[in-house]
């Protein structure tokens, strides 16, 4: 909810997370952020979950993200945004589609034409009370933008060309993942050695690995949309965690597809195994904190 902002005010950290992965597994990092006087936000993807991920494509996860959990908080909330993202990438651009004018644009106008599934239509009774804040943010002058994008050990496939994740891995899927086609999914007999390797104690080891949901088989072989990352607003705003132990995405891996992009990254490393948010919350809470700083938000 939009409150009058501190005399800092800082950028909203919406966290994506791993295909596989709930904002469960980042609790310990927001609550971190939070304490720290950073507000957060993060949901869980359509493609992840047994019940619901089956068939669910990276362009429906890409359109949740902007459709869901970017416009809400650049829009009707009136926040700048800090994007990380975690493993599975699926933040795509916005060129030529109705959120042009939302990401990185200073000093846009709203979009005003209302999608048909947007709350403005489902929930009527809201229209009033999101057109107001609207009308207030534009009336004050409020401008926000996204102002970085960071990844955490993240397939970074460019997309836009038909390709999908399996492609840009080399037509195989990482050892550990076992697909489903027939159920819809992909599975992990262990997600503990490649995903958690380094989360102590065993019994919340134990707890992380129960947690964990499949992702949707689709998600991963389905085109990619076009990543955001190599537009020119963003130049100097990119930035990559380095897991160094990881197993799950390695880091020569990690390595290739930075180099792949073509593009200068902001790099930090972690001696982490693939989910650094659960090893050692409160280095990557840091991490993030220092590069929302660089990216002019804090």
């Amino acid at each position: 909810m939009p409150r009058p902002p501190p005399p800092l005010s800082t950028p909203v950290f919406i966290l994506v997370p791993g295909a596989s992965q709930s904002p469960a597994h980042y609790d310990l990092l927001m609550h971190l952020l939070l304490t720290r006087g950073h507000p957060v936000y993060s949901a869980i993807l359509p493609s992840t979950g047994p019940g619901n991920a089956k068939n669910v494509t990276a362009q429906v996860d890409a359109e949740y993200v902007r459709e869901h959990m970017l416009l809400p908080i650049l829009d009707t909330e009136g926040h700048d945004v800090v994007m990380v993202m975690h493993s599975y990438r699926c933040f795509e651009e916005t060129r030529g589609k109705k959120a042009t004018e939302y990401v990185d644009h200073r000093g846009r106008e709203m979009n005003k034409k209302a999608d048909t599934n947007s709350p403005q239509k489902r929930y009527p009774r809201q229209r009033r009370r999101i057109r107001t804040r609207q009308k207030r943010s534009r009336s004050s002058g409020k401008k926000t933008s996204v102002l970085g994008q960071i990844y955490i050990a993240s397939l970074l496939v460019k997309g836009g060309d038909g390709g999908n994740i399996v492609d840009a891995l080399g037509g195989l899927l990482p050892p550990h993942i076992t697909p489903d086609e027939p159920s819809g999914i992909l599975t992990c007999a262990d997600p503990g050695p490649p995903l958690y390797s380094d989360v102590t104690p065993i019994v919340f080891q134990n707890a992380i690995v129960n947690s964990t949901l499949c992702p949707s088989y689709a998600s991963w072989h389905s085109p990619c949309p076009r990543a955001s990352w190599d537009q020119e607003s963003f130049k100097g705003k990119i930035a990559f965690i380095r897991t160094l132990n990881d197993t799950g995405i390695p880091l020569q891996f990690q390595d290739m597809f930075m180099q792949n992009t073509g593009e200068e990254w902001i790099v930090k490393d972690m001696n982490t195994g693939h989910s650094p948010q659960l090893g050692q919350p409160e280095r990557v809470c840091d991490v993030l904190i220092e590069l929302a700083r660089g990216f002019g938000g804090v």
